[in-house]
């Protein structure tokens, strides 16, 4: 499912204003600094707020489940594989209903497997 630009770059303001690695990656794939924020709650698992007139809610699953916010079978799904992936889905919504998601992962380093291997020679467990 694929979130209008514009609420895109709602959730960006939004998440500007958040103190997570999620959030730094979300504004700066998406962040332009033209919406208009006019309130803005954290949450332990995402952000809320008032951007441009609209109600945005940016977060995991939990949290629009906690708000009482609806989730589309189709972005529930693609947040279920993002999560079996070991990746991190955000769901983007607006006015009660989620209406897209970001799927936010790292990629390994190349030499990951020999940094294990070095700590592990060190009796180091990770």
């Amino acid at each position: 499912h694929d979130a209008s630009a514009d609420l895109l770059a709602a959730a960006a303001e939004l998440e500007r204003r958040a103190a997570h690695p999620a959030a730094a990656a979300i504004v700066e794939a998406f962040g332009d600094d033209t919406p208009e924020v006019e309130s803005f709650t954290s949450h332990p698992t995402g952000v809320e707020g008032t951007v441009d007139g609209r109600q945005v809610l940016v977060g995991n699953p939990d949290l629009f489940a906690e708000r009482g916010w609806s989730v589309p079978e189709g972005v529930a799904s693609r947040a279920a594989e993002a999560r079996e992936a070991g990746k991190l889905p955000v769901l983007v919504g607006e006015d009660g209903a989620a209406s897209g998601i970001v799927i936010v992962g790292d990629e390994a380093r190349p030499d990951w497997e020999s940094t294990l291997e070095r700590l592990a020679d060190r009796g180091l467990d990770v």
